[in-house]
């Protein structure tokens, strides 16, 4: 992808590094094309790589793109018009945090968001006031109202702001998986980056949603499925009740035809198992 004309002359605000197998979808380009406002940016994908050698190589050259913020997405991420003006803001609002997880989460409907706290050992994701309990989303489980921004462990990397400075004090290869962690690249990452003071968070109000490539569906957290119409994510009609359309994408692995390198695919095939396990 060709840089942005807004760095051809000016210093960037924002690197945009996007990992990706091949072509970034039609909804990701459509974002970054139309969705930018005035931010002076630039973006950056390496197309090809295993996704934790991807993200190493793209964390070097956001070092080197002297950008004061970096934005991380996947390249089947879609985001409205302000979604990253509302994220630098709340950056900058906030000196204390050096990095914002956004409002998304897994390809699936209904899913909680993709950010997450350590309690006991264990991860547990955010949960929106008003959602009742359950065994999996304890009581004592963060609460919030969408617009809160939320102190976090952990989350996905599909949509996340960090100052680029995080990047130089996380160290070289941020993203290799340390022996034993049991959790993604990203999770990886974090963990590394709050073992050195930084505070993470994450802005409930900046939704990115995550667009199924082969058939076109977007999700975001808790909603039944979408579509991208008009630059906009619209909730799909079906006349199903939502309990039947949970259903049907309760037990599908979502990740059958992709592949992310031998230790993650490893991850997410017992990750898969254990939530089957769970559903018996």
């Amino acid at each position: 992808m060709r840089p942005s004309s807004n760095d051809r002359n000016n210093k960037p605000d924002l690197v945009i590094c996007i990992p990706s197998r091949a072509e970034l979808s039609d909804e990701t380009r459509c974002a970054l094309a139309n969705n930018l406002g005035s931010i002076a940016h630039v973006v950056r994908n390496v197309r090809g790589k295993l996704v934790i050698d991807a993200r190493n190589e793209l964390a070097q050259t956001a070092l080197r793109s002297d950008a004061e913020y970096t934005l991380w997405l996947d390249d089947d991420a879609f985001f409205e018009p302000g979604t990253i003006e509302r994220l630098l803001a709340s950056l900058r609002m906030h000196p204390e945090i050096d990095m914002l997880g956004t409002y998304s989460c897994d390809r699936k409907p209904f899913c909680s968001p993709s950010s997450y706290i350590s309690h006991d050992g264990a991860l547990y994701p955010l949960v929106e006031n008003g959602m009742p309990a359950t065994i999996q989303v304890p009581q004592w489980a963060p609460r919030f109202t969408t617009g809160d921004v939320v102190p976090i462990d952990v989350c996905a990397f599909h949509g996340v702001l960090m100052r680029t400075s995080l990047l130089e004090g996380v160290g070289p290869s941020p993203f290799n998986l340390e022996p034993n962690s049991g959790v993604g690249e990203d999770f990886n990452f974090c963990l590394r980056a709050k073992r050195i003071g930084a505070q993470l968070a994450t802005d409930t109000g900046a939704t990115v949603a995550h667009v199924d490539i082969e058939n076109g569906f977007a999700f975001i957290p808790y909603r039944r499925p979408g579509k991208i119409v008009a630059n906009r994510f619209s909730v799909h009609p079906d006349p199903r009740p939502s309990l039947e359309i949970a259903q049907a994408w309760r037990d599908a692995d979502i990740r059958a035809n992709r592949r992310y390198g031998e230790s993650l695919d490893r991850l997410f095939k017992l990750a898969l198992e254990r939530q089957r396990r769970r559903g018996k």
